[in-house]
């Protein structure tokens, strides 16, 4: 007698036998129950067999099958999404019209591309300093106007000539100076004279004939003239320079002045 499951010949013990083993009974049973269970795969209708262990959950022939209407259900769910939203929109930025990319949030989706994007904040930003800028008032500390900066925050002084008047006046008192000592510059100014354009100006501004001229053309005056120093055979030029030796004065006062000095009042600062 031949099995029913795996054909090969057995003595049946008895007449209603027809399997050689119990394994062979196991296997066939399961067999015909996976027979009665095929059916058709949901994304490519093929009929299929499914795994004896998960016969009633199993519902594509194979795992392509199975990806394949994943990414199908996501699409009929952008394509819904795109329904309910209009697809073109305007750009915040450059006010293009634009198509919205389904893989990003609908409602959030404001320019067209990141460059635009970040353009857009750029210039945001751009008008929010603008508006600080603006409502900002500050006191030169040379002329004492109020003024608005007019490109940064950044802005000390009213004007470039406010910004460079002092060390303008470092670098002309140098030069002249040098000029009647006969000798050229071997440093930096505020080397060569012992002070720094910051260090003049609190001199001159702490000085009581500021007030008075301050909104006048005026000079850095040598209280004692560098012709003095040179009479005496005095060369040095942080001696000449010092700020004790120095005072502001109106331009045509200064010129009047000239060279003129008291001698004795000289011999006795220079003892001082």
């Amino acid at each position: 007698m031949n099995c029913l499951f795996c054909q090969s010949e057995f003595n049946a013990l008895h007449k209603d036998a027809k399997f050689c083993s119990k394994k062979c009974w196991t296997h066939w049973g399961v067999q015909q129950k996976r027979n009665m269970a095929a059916k058709p795969c949901i994304q490519c209708n093929v009929v299929f067999v499914p795994h004896y262990y998960e016969s009633d959950r199993q519902k594509f022939c194979s795992d392509f099958c199975k990806d394949e209407n994943h990414k199908t259900k996501k699409r009929i769910i952008n394509l819904n999404q795109l329904l309910c939203h209009d697809r073109a929109r305007n750009c915040n930025y450059c006010k293009n019209d634009f198509l919205i990319d389904c893989g990003r949030n609908l409602k959030e989706q404001k320019f067209c591309c990141n460059k635009c994007k970040s353009e857009w904040h750029k210039q945001k930003s751009k008008q929010e300093s603008e508006a600080i800028r603006l409502s900002t008032f500050r006191n030169c500390p040379i002329c004492e106007k109020q003024f608005t900066p007019a490109k940064s925050l950044k802005q000390t002084y009213c004007s470039k000539r406010c910004c460079y008047l002092f060390p303008k006046k470092c670098y002309g008192m140098l030069d002249r100076c040098l000029g009647q000592i006969g000798t050229d510059k071997q440093d930096h100014a505020h080397k060569i004279l012992g002070f720094t354009p910051l260090e003049l100006q609190a001199h001159i501004q702490s000085h009581p004939n500021w007030n008075d001229i301050k909104d006048n053309d005026w000079h850095v005056d040598h209280i004692f003239p560098i012709i003095a120093f040179i009479e005496h055979g005095i060369k040095d030029i942080k001696l000449m320079c010092c700020l004790d030796n120095l005072q502001p004065l109106k331009s045509k006062d200064n010129l009047h002045k000239n060279k003129m000095y008291d001698k004795q009042k000289f011999i006795e600062w220079l003892r001082d």
